[in-house]
């Protein structure tokens, strides 16, 4: 009979994507535009305080927004015109300001 190809080839391709990817490795993404945003204690999935915006259906935590300490908190959802980049699943904000309704 035929003799089956060693499987140790497909194994570590299989394990590849589930290791760790390097820091750094994510690629970084630059968005700009008006996206909700919100104080996570005011959010199920969050629970807590800090400050996350709404991208892609995703609640994304923003960094470097310089409004000081929990500027959303205990206030109705907003609109803000944010510009930053995606890096490591928070958003990092080159600036963010609130659109007034």
């Amino acid at each position: 009979g035929k003799t089956a190809p060693a499987p140790a080839k497909s194994e570590s391709l299989k394990a590849a994507p589930e290791m760790k990817a390097a820091p750094g490795a994510e690629p970084v993404a630059a968005i700009s535009g008006t996206y909700e945003v919100n104080c996570g204690c005011a959010i199920k999935e969050i629970g807590h305080c800090g400050e996350y915006a709404l991208i892609d259906g995703k609640q994304v935590e923003v960094t470097g927004h310089g409004l000081g300490d929990m500027p959303f908190c205990g206030k109705p959802p907003a609109q803000a015109k944010i510009s930053g980049e995606l890096q490591e699943g928070k958003l990092v904000a080159s600036s963010l300001e609130l659109v007034s309704k």
